[in-house]
C-alpha cells in the first residue's frame, strides 16, 4: 500500500469518526448523518473551528453531585447542550451548559463564562447552532469537579 493511500485512509477514518462524534452530540439538533459528515469535513479543512471553553458555576447547587453521577455514565449516553437564558437575573446573554443523560433526564451543570458568552449569545438568538462535540469531566477524589467542552458554531 502506498503512502498517499496511508494517508487517504487515515483521513477518511478521522472523519468518519469526526462525523459520528457530531452525529452524536447533536442528537437533540437532529441532524442527519450526512449533515454531520459535511459538517466534519468542515471541521478538518479549517472551515469551521471548533472551539474550547471551561464551564463556570459547576460548584454551586450541588453541581458537584453531579457531575460525581455523570462520570458513571458512558459518553454515548450522555449529550451536552447550551441553552440560551436571556432572562437570567445575573447575566442577560447568560448560556447554560446542560447534561441529558438519555432514558434519565436533563440537569444544569454550570455555565459558559460570560465574557465568551456575551460575544455567543448574539449569535445564538440570530438563530445559529452551537454544537457541543466534546467533553470531559475533570477532577475527582481530592480535588473538585469540573468540565470542559469543545463546541463548533454550525
Amino acid at each position: 500500500m502506498s503512502v498517499k493511500e496511508m494517508r487517504r485512509r487515515r483521513m477518511s477514518s478521522f472523519v468518519m469518526n469526526e462525523a459520528w462524534r457530531l452525529k452524536h452530540s447533536s442528537a437533540l439538533y437532529e441532524l442527519t448523518f450526512s449533515t454531520s459528515l459535511r459538517l466534519a469535513w468542515l471541521v478538518i479543512r479549517g472551515k469551521l473551528i471548533s472551539h474550547y471553553s471551561k464551564v463556570v458555576g459547576v460548584t454551586f447547587e450541588a453541581r458537584q453531585k453531579l457531575l460525581r453521577k455523570l462520570i458513571s455514565y458512558s459518553k454515548t449516553q450522555i449529550v451536552i447542550k447550551l441553552q440560551r437564558q436571556p432572562n437570567n437575573r445575573f447575566d442577560a446573554s447568560a448560556i447554560a451548559v446542560v447534561a441529558k443523560v438519555k432514558e434519565r433526564g436533563e440537569c444544569l451543570i454550570g455555565y459558559i463564562n460570560s465574557r465568551l458568552a456575551s460575544t455567543l449569545a448574539p449569535a445564538m438568538d440570530a438563530g445559529s447552532q452551537i454544537i457541543v462535540n466534546r467533553f470531559d469531566v475533570t477532577g475527582g477524589g481530592d480535588k473538585l469537579y469540573g468540565c470542559n467542552i469543545s463546541y463548533i458554531i454550525a
